[in-house]
């Protein structure tokens, strides 16, 4: 097993039960924030809005062991923030969309020369097959570069959380470096784990369910009911644990293999920590400065 996946997974998976064993209304605020986001999806303008957010919420939880609905949103909700999620998701959705037409035009010129090939060598009866060997490597390809894609720019959000004044660009540039070095294999994991212990979780009930009712007596069809339900609450439960373990988790690893070469850019954990940092900062300054008036007074 992939030590890192093993390692922010579990932590991630710690601080989720702990956020919800403390607090049973966050079950509520997940459900709200993920139905919310179902239709922002097939909104382009509300996407990266409810993208943004899921990271900040995932960070708060990660560094503060709470989880803030609303104030996830707020940088969200700025100008800078919010323009540069948007127009990163439109890069992002053009280049995804430039690399399936390379690859499909590749492909396509594979299958045609393979199809050349049969009828020059008259072997009728192998014409289509021709064509699809040939087309074999482009479609492997595709297959590939579904599923890099996505990881390799799966930290966009992150950096445009974190470094507000990077914009949309550098942030494709820094979640492109940054997963090119390592993490690609616990990212896919991180990604891919929990959904199938939720798929395997629901085949387990459904498949036992629907085992009782086709037995097609009284007893089993009730208990088959009873076994939906003790599914569906379960589900309920569990479903947000494991999705938030494994976005923690994202969040903790873009924070440890981040790749930013610009000085210029400051880390950024939301306005009220900021402040907070701030007068902590003042308050030991303070402090220190009476200590050394005292010190000099001896």
């Amino acid at each position: 097993m992939n030590e890192g996946f093993k390692k922010y997974y579990s932590d991630g998976f710690k601080k989720s039960i702990k956020v919800f064993k403390e607090e049973k209304s966050n079950f509520l605020k997940f459900y709200l924030l993920k139905f919310a986001g179902l239709f922002g999806k097939l909104i382009i303008f509300l996407n990266p809005f409810f993208a943004l957010a899921n990271i900040r919420l995932a960070s708060d939880i990660k560094d503060h062991e709470k989880m803030y609905l609303f104030r996830s949103f707020r940088k969200a909700s700025g100008v800078k923030a919010y323009l540069s999620a948007l127009l990163s998701s439109l890069l992002k959705g053009l280049l995804w969309l430039g690399g399936v037409l390379m690859i499909a035009l590749i492909t396509g010129i594979l299958f045609g020369l393979g199809y050349l090939l049969d009828v020059a060598i008259n072997n009728p009866d192998y014409i289509i097959l021709y064509g699809i060997i040939f087309a074999i490597p482009g479609a492997v390809a595709l297959l590939v570069y579904l599923v890099l894609y996505p990881i390799y720019l799966a930290p966009t959000y992150y950096f445009i959380d974190s470094y507000v004044e990077a914009g949309a660009s550098k942030a494709l540039e820094y979640s492109y470096s940054t997963m090119k070095k390592e993490g690609k294999g616990t990212e896919f994991l991180l990604s891919f784990i929990p959904a199938l212990i939720i798929i395997l979780y629901l085949g387990v009930f459904g498949g036992g369910a629907a085992l009782l009712f086709s037995i097609g007596e009284v007893i089993s069809t009730i208990i088959a009911i009873v076994v939906i339900l003790i599914g569906v609450v379960g589900l309920i439960i569990l479903l947000p644990i494991f999705v938030l373990a494994g976005t923690i988790g994202k969040v903790s690893l873009y924070k440890d293999i981040q790749c930013v070469d610009d000085p210029n850019l400051m880390f950024s954990e939301g306005e009220e920590y900021s402040e907070l940092k701030e007068s902590v900062t003042r308050e030991e300054a303070l402090i220190s400065l009476f200590e050394e008036n005292k010190e000099e007074s001896i």
